[in-house]
């Protein structure tokens, strides 16, 4: 096996073996005790064994008005073959342990993500499981996750963070003046929230 890596190298020993690994900002490779077993992490990408395997995302969504958020999910999962996406209500029966993240996006409902999905999430979601949120919302604040986010402390899950963009918006009143947040999300706010995956 052949590397060229950027940054520097570690040798770690051992009594009965030796560790190799190679630190760049793309490539991690580990060599375990006598090369039994060798595995390469690359990008999002996993060789063990001679087996490529690609690291899995699912990201469940609730965009019941306007498609906001669905349009969020889209983004990301046509900037990235390994991601899925799945609109809540039809969820059922999804197996989430064969994904390694899971995003829960979600439009904002008097100020916290939709019920559906906090309900989906909390019963479906493994304890431990890698998680991230996205949201869209009439008005765009500090953050509207906290609700979701003592959520996922309850269960256990690993938090790698959050994206979060305004949204057009005709609820209640708000139609009779054509809406509020007319045009959003905005090319540049999904080219964000496809920066913002790519990111974690």
């Amino acid at each position: 096996m052949r590397a060229e890596p950027e940054g520097s190298v570690r040798f770690i020993m051992h009594a009965n073996s030796v560790v190799l690994l190679f630190l760049t900002d793309e490539l991690y490779i580990y060599l375990f005790p006598c090369f039994i077993d060798c595995a390469i992490v690359y990008k999002k990408r996993i060789i063990k064994q001679g087996v490529e395997m690609q690291m899995k995302t699912m990201i469940l969504y609730f965009s019941s008005h306007h498609g906001n958020t669905k349009k969020l999910a889209e983004a990301i999962a046509a900037a990235d073959e390994t991601v899925e996406i799945c609109e809540v209500s039809d969820a059922a029966g999804l197996d989430l342990e064969a994904y390694d993240r899971v995003g829960i996006a979600s439009g904002i409902y008097a100020g916290n993500f939709g019920k559906p999905i906090m309900k989906f999430a909390e019963e479906n979601i493994p304890k431990g499981k890698e998680v991230f949120f996205l949201y869209t919302s009439a008005m765009k604040l500090n953050s509207h996750t906290s609700s979701v986010r003592k959520l996922a402390e309850q269960c256990g899950w690993k938090v790698l963070g959050e994206y979060g963009c305004r949204g057009y918006n005709t609820f209640g009143p708000f139609k009779l003046v054509g809406g509020t947040s007319k045009g959003h999300p905005t090319k540049e706010e999904l080219d964000g929230a496809v920066a913002f995956y790519q990111g974690l």
